[in-house]
């Protein structure tokens, strides 16, 4: 028997898909109500409007939990990965940044590249969490072509 695969590349094209229609969102709302108020309040608006955006997606499009009597279990579960996931975003955008900062690059080129590879990390640990974690949908990948039950 073939195990299921790690990654189903399907799902993780949508899940891509998902991360900039959230990601878009967070903009397009932090800019709209920085019109209305203060940049503090509109960056949390930003974030609610992207994770409820996120979460949205991801279990419906991205993962294809289509319904929504389990929400409840998986809004935690997708609130901890989402946390995980930021918090390993920062550290390695940190960490690298430093890193190249020592060794001659400019600041703003180590701090870009420090944010391309944090985000290239949290793309993976979100996608892993969620996959493994959040939507369990590593249960219901193919175990090989020609298996029965």
């Amino acid at each position: 028997m073939v195990k299921p695969a790690a990654i189903d590349a399907s799902e993780f094209a949508r899940f891509v898909l998902t991360g900039i229609a959230a990601a878009s969102s967070n903009l397009a709302i932090t800019w709209l109500a920085r019109l209305y108020e203060s940049f503090e309040i509109s960056l949390l608006a930003g974030i609610a409007a992207g994770l409820t955006i996120s979460f949205a997606l991801s279990k419906w499009f991205a993962f294809g939990s289509h319904s929504w009597r389990h929400a409840g279990r998986e809004a935690p579960r997708f609130l901890i990965v989402y946390a995980v996931s930021s918090a390993t975003y920062w550290a390695i955008a940190v960490v690298i940044g430093w890193f190249l900062l020592s060794h001659g690059l400019s600041t703003k080129a180590a701090e870009t590249c420090g944010i391309l590879i944090g985000a290239g990390a949290m793309t993976l640990t979100s996608y892993f969490g969620h996959r493994l974690f959040t939507y369990r949908t590593h249960r219901n990948a193919p175990t090989g072509m020609g298996s029965s039950s």
